[in-house]
């Protein structure tokens, strides 16, 4: 596997998990900006972190990849973002475990993700947008400028609430990732974003190479546990 198309896919990991629904599902327009809340406690950036999944939980094999926010811009069809929504505190963290050659170099990915608003409203919003935009997008089928292509069937989850939270939408996306015919590899995506009050956690698990074991869930509580004591 090229070092350029892990690179890739680790932009586009961290697009869809992160950048999509933390900073990229607004719900509220101009005409209806929402106050802030007087009820709504909007966390510290200490109980923003403190939510967030570590290596501990994750398991044997990961690394801390959490990198700067990257401009560059990725193109993903009917999953791109909607509106630009800014939150009061926002923390992130992502961890990569890599295989090594005779496994062909397969590479799993977490991502997790926690913002607090000032108001509940937003959020709210904000994850009804989210919702409804995903429920349309079935197929997602992008080629950037350099030839790296995406191609996914994405599937939205209607079964029951991973633990105790307000409002959430799960998501899988399954396909491939290539750089031409020569280099292709299949691409699963696991992606969970939650409301507590005014709060969103989100959690993304992203398999390049081949599937792995699945996880969403047991991470997704986890992160629910975190957010839940954190709020108090």
């Amino acid at each position: 596997m090229s070092p350029y198309l892990t690179r890739r896919t680790r932009l586009l990991t961290a697009a869809l998990t992160l950048g999509l629904a933390l900073t990229a599902c607004g719900g509220n327009s101009e005409d209806d900006e929402n106050e802030p809340d007087p009820a709504s406690q909007v966390l510290t950036q200490e109980l923003a972190d403190g939510a967030l999944l570590t290596l501990d939980d994750v398991g044997e094999g990961f690394v801390d990849s959490t990198q700067p926010e990257d401009d560059e811009d990725s193109d993903l069809g009917c999953l791109s973002g909607i509106d630009d929504l800014d939150a009061g505190t926002k923390a992130e963290v992502s961890f990569d475990a890599e295989g090594n050659a005779e496994t062909g170099g397969v590479l799993r990915s977490v991502l997790s993700g926690v913002k607090s608003f000032d108001d509940t409203a937003t959020v709210t919003d904000a994850l009804k947008a989210f919702r409804t935009a995903v429920e349309s997008c079935d197929e997602v089928n992008v080629t950037d400028p350099t030839g790296f292509n995406l191609a996914l069937t994405v599937t939205v989850d209607d079964g029951d609430e991973i633990g105790d939270v307000d409002d959430q939408v799960r998501l899988t996306g399954t396909g491939q990732v290539s750089t031409g015919p020569t280099e292709t590899y299949s691409y699963d995506l696991a992606f969970v974003a939650s409301r507590i009050d005014n709060n969103l956690s989100v959690v993304g698990v992203i398999d390049l190479g081949a599937p792995g074991e699945a996880v969403i869930g047991a991470l997704t509580g986890t992160a629910i546990e975190r957010l839940n004591d954190a709020i108090g």
